[in-house]
């Protein structure tokens, strides 16, 4: 008798356990909700603002003075790092 009681009661206490776990999902799953409609928010903000354009213009002004021993100095630190990074 006292077996069909502790199965109960563990029968028991995997339901409330499984009912915090489903809690515990839903909050997270809002919270990752919230956190994309932010992130959402900035990428509008972003393209409303016309800083695409602003940074292309900036990165055109950049490129026509830059010298061709920064540029050739900017791809050797670049390719250096990226086969840094592949190694690990």
């Amino acid at each position: 008798m006292t077996e069909k009681n502790t199965i109960y009661q563990e029968l028991e206490a995997l339901r409330l356990e499984v009912e915090s776990l489903k809690k515990e999902k839903d909050t997270i799953k809002d919270s990752h909700t919230e956190e994309v409609k932010g992130i959402e928010t900035t990428i509008k903000d972003f393209l409303e603002k016309d800083n695409i354009s602003e940074l292309f213009e900036t990165i055109k002004k950049d490129y026509a003075n830059i010298s061709p021993v920064t540029a050739v100095g900017l791809f050797a630190l670049g390719a250096i790092f990226a086969r840094s990074l592949s190694r690990k």
